[in-house]
């Protein structure tokens, strides 16, 4: 579990918003991921100065001797007919957040990642936390499997706005009917956080509905509320190939086709901090 606190930031104005993106799942190097999906996100997080949380699943990393999974239509046309087929989607990643290094907070690893360690002793998520921080002015946490996001603002010298937030890459299958919310209710009688955010099943989603009682410091009884945040896919994995293209080149097919999954809403999610004087107010944008 890795820990990754920011030092407080000063606030100009009152009120003040900020913003966080919480994403994964973008599976660089698959030919059904929607790439400009992937930079109209990042370039919108740019643009609202937002710390970018990318948990996990980085990269599809589906490689030839992966008897499971591997055909050859699981390749991007630009990792085709290579040998070094992770080292041209670990090129693809830097290169695609190379542009976004200063905003980067923490990039996790994912299922996808793992697999990679178990068979090929290599972990890809390190070296592109490595590159960015190195070549591109990168503070990136390495993320791991799980782990705490902590941002703090303070106003002035007396008043201080925490953030806390828990996220876990997510694990089990897809959950067509529940989409996962079970996962949260089994999260939330051992997490502490402001917010809990999963990814892995390629739902995306929010639920608000979660309070914790507590005492405050001031003695006073109050009931926080828990976000809980699933992060889309950017995998558009229900794309249509006419008879003609078929016959022609081969079927293309994918996951989704073949164990009948419902289409699901692509994208991460954007967290807007609201800070106000009477205190801090979290909201999805979905």
């Amino acid at each position: 579990m890795v820990k990754t606190v920011l030092p407080p930031e000063p606030i100009e104005r009152f009120p003040h918003q900020a913003y966080v993106l919480c994403m994964g799942d973008l599976h660089i190097g698959s030919p059904y991921v929607d790439y400009e999906r992937i930079k109209q996100d990042l370039d919108r997080a740019r643009d609202l100065n937002a710390d970018i949380l990318i948990n996990g699943d980085l990269l599809d990393a589906v490689l030839p001797k992966d008897n499971k999974r591997f055909t050859p239509t699981a390749l991007h046309p630009r990792l085709q007919n290579r040998a070094d087929v992770l080292n041209g989607a670990v090129d693809w990643a830097v290169e695609l957040l190379s542009p976004y290094a200063p905003w980067i907070r923490v990039i996790g690893t994912g299922n996808h990642e793992t697999v990679i360690e178990k068979y090929h002793s290599l972990d890809p998520i390190s070296l592109i936390v490595g590159e960015l921080n190195r070549s591109h002015a990168g503070s990136v946490d390495y993320g791991g499997y799980c782990g705490f996001f902590r941002r703090s603002w303070v106003y002035g010298q007396r008043k201080y706005f925490t953030l806390t937030l828990y996220r876990h890459h997510g694990s089990g299958g897809a959950s067509p009917v529940t989409k996962g919310i079970i996962d949260f209710a089994r999260m939330l009688a051992f997490i502490d956080a402001d917010v809990i955010v999963l990814g892995h099943k390629h739902n995306r989603l929010v639920e608000g509905s979660a309070r914790r009682i507590r005492l405050n410091a001031g003695g006073e009884v109050v009931q926080d509320p828990v976000l809980c945040v699933m992060a889309g896919a950017y995998m558009n994995t229900y794309n249509e190939q006419s008879s003609e293209d078929a016959l022609t080149h081969g079927r293309r097919g994918n996951y989704a086709h073949e164990w009948n999954c419902a289409p699901q809403q692509p994208g991460g999610v954007f967290l807007r901090v609201e800070l106000s004087g009477p205190g801090m107010r979290i909201r999805a944008e979905v």
